[in-house]
C-alpha cells in the first residue's frame, strides 16, 4: 500500500501536527460523548428549552469577547502551551456540570467558563493546524482526521447513552473530564520550539468591520446553522425516541453512514475549486433541515439525520481547507482570531433568532427553519485569499 492515506499519515504529517492528530482523537471522543448530551442533561435538571438556547447564546457571547485573548496566549506561549493551559478551565467547566444538580447557579456560570476554554484552546489549535499542514494537501489532511474522528464518533455517542442509562449523567462529565486530560499527553510529548511574538488585540475586530473581508464574515456567520445542531435537535430526538441508550445508537449509526465518504471530499479539496465543492453541499444541507421538519418518526428521524451528517461533512472539508489556506504564515494568528470572532457572531444571530421564534411560537421543528436559511451563506465563500 505505497499510496494508502496510512502511509501518508506515517511519513508525510509533520510531528507537530501528528501530535495534534493524536490529541484530537482523544479530545472528540469525550466531546462526541457529551455533546449530544449536555442539552438533553439540562432539560432534565427542569431548564427550559429557552435557558438552553439562552446558555449557548452567553457561551459564544464569551468565546466573541476573549478570543483575542487567546491569541495573546498563543502568540506568547506557543500553541501547544496554550492548549495545555486551556485544559484547567475546561476540568472547571466539567465539575460544575457534575455538580449542577446540587448548585443551579452553575448552569449560567458552566456556559461562561466554556466560553473562556473555548477562547483560548480553538485559536492555537487551529492557528496550529494552519501553520503545520501541509497546504497543497490540506484537504486530505483534514479529510483523513475527519475520517478517524468519524470512527470515534460511531463509538462515542453509543458509550456516551449507554454511560448516562447505566450510571447517570455525572458519571458522564466525570469521565469526560478524564479524558480531556489524557488528550493533553500527546501534546506534551516534545517541547514546541517557540519565539514569543506579539499580536494586536483589537486586529480582528477591525478586519469584521473591514469591507475587504465582508464575504469571508458572512461566509463564516453561516456556521450559526449548527447550533440548532447543538441546543435543539439533540431534545428533538429525545421527544420522538425517549430513551438516551436508543438516541446515542440511532446518532452512532447515522455518523457511521456519514464519515466513509470523507476522505474522498477531502482529496476533492486539494485539487478542485473548494468553493464549488461548498456550493454543492450547502444546499444539501439546507435542503436536510426542511427535511428534519417532517421528521416525526424514529424512521424520519433516522433518514434526516443522516442526509444532514452526509452533507454537513461534505461542507465541513472544503470550508476549512479554504479557511486554513485563506492567510500567510505571518497572519495566521490574526486570521485565526478573526474566524473565531465572525463565528461566534453567527451563533449568537442563531441563537437569539431561535429565542425569538421559541418565545412566540414554541415549536421547536420552526427553529429548523434558521439552520436552514444559515447554511445557505456558505454560497458567498470564493477561493481567492483575503489576506
Amino acid at each position: 500500500m505505497p499510496h494508502s492515506h496510512f502511509h501518508y499519515l506515517n511519513h508525510s504529517l509533520k510531528r507537530e501536527l501528528s501530535e495534534l492528530y493524536v490529541s484530537t482523537l482523544i479530545r472528540g471522543f469525550a466531546i462526541g460523548m457529551l455533546a449530544l448530551f449536555t442539552p438533553l442533561y439540562f432539560f432534565k435538571e427542569g431548564w427550559t428549552v429557552q435557558h438552553i438556547v439562552l446558555w449557548f447564546a452567553l457561551n459564544y457571547t464569551i468565546f466573541f469577547f476573549l478570543a483575542p485573548l487567546g491569541a495573546k496566549a498563543t502568540v506568547r506561549f506557543g500553541h501547544e502551551k496554550a492548549m495545555a493551559l486551556s485544559m484547567p478551565i475546561a476540568l472547571v467547566y466539567y465539575a460544575m456540570l457534575f455538580f449542577l444538580p446540587t448548585n443551579p447557579n452553575f448552569f449560567w456560570w458552566s456556559a461562561v467558563i466554556l466560553g473562556f476554554h473555548k477562547s483560548i484552546f480553538w485559536v492555537a489549535y487551529h492557528s496550529d493546524f494552519a501553520k503545520f499542514g501541509n497546504k497543497k494537501k490540506i484537504g486530505e489532511e483534514i479529510g483523513i482526521l475527519g475520517v478517524m474522528l468519524g470512527v470515534i464518533g460511531v463509538l462515542s455517542p453509543a458509550v456516551g447513552g449507554f454511560v448516562v442509562t447505566m450510571f447517570g449523567f455525572q458519571t458522564l462529565y466525570l469521565l469526560g473530564g478524564l479524558l480531556m486530560v489524557a488528550s493533553l499527553l500527546p501534546m506534551l510529548i516534545t517541547d514546541e520550539h517557540w519565539k514569543p511574538g506579539k499580536i494586536n488585540l483589537l486586529a480582528p475586530y477591525k478586519m469584521i468591520v473591514n469591507k475587504k473581508f465582508r464575504s469571508d464574515v458572512i461566509g463564516h456567520i453561516a456556521t450559526g446553522e449548527d447550533i440548532v445542531a447543538q441546543a435543539i435537535w439533540p431534545i428533538w430526538l429525545f421527544m420522538i425516541i425517549p430513551s438516551y441508550k436508543d438516541v446515542g445508537i440511532l446518532t452512532t449509526i447515522t455518523i457511521l453512514i456519514a464519515f466513509a465518504i470523507m476522505l474522498w471530499i477531502g482529496k476533492l479539496s486539494n485539487h478542485k475549486k473548494k468553493s464549488r465543492l461548498i456550493k454543492r453541499s450547502a444546499p444539501a444541507v439546507s435542503f436536510s433541515w426542511i427535511a428534519r421538519m417532517f421528521a416525526f418518526t424514529p424512521m424520519g428521524i433516522f433518514f434526516t439525520d443522516a442526509i444532514y451528517k452526509i452533507s454537513r461533512k461534505s461542507l465541513a472539508i472544503p470550508y476549512a481547507a479554504l479557511v486554513y489556506t485563506r492567510t500567510s504564515k505571518k497572519k495566521i494568528i490574526e486570521y485565526t482570531t478573526f474566524w473565531m470572532c465572525a463565528l461566534s457572531i453567527g451563533k449568537l444571530i442563531a441563537a437569539l433568532l431561535i429565542y425569538i421564534i421559541l418565545t412566540y411560537t414554541d415549536n421547536l421543528v420552526y427553529t429548523f427553519l434558521v439552520s436552514a436559511l444559515l447554511s445557505l451563506l456558505f454560497l458567498v465563500w470564493r477561493d481567492t485569499a483575503r489576506a
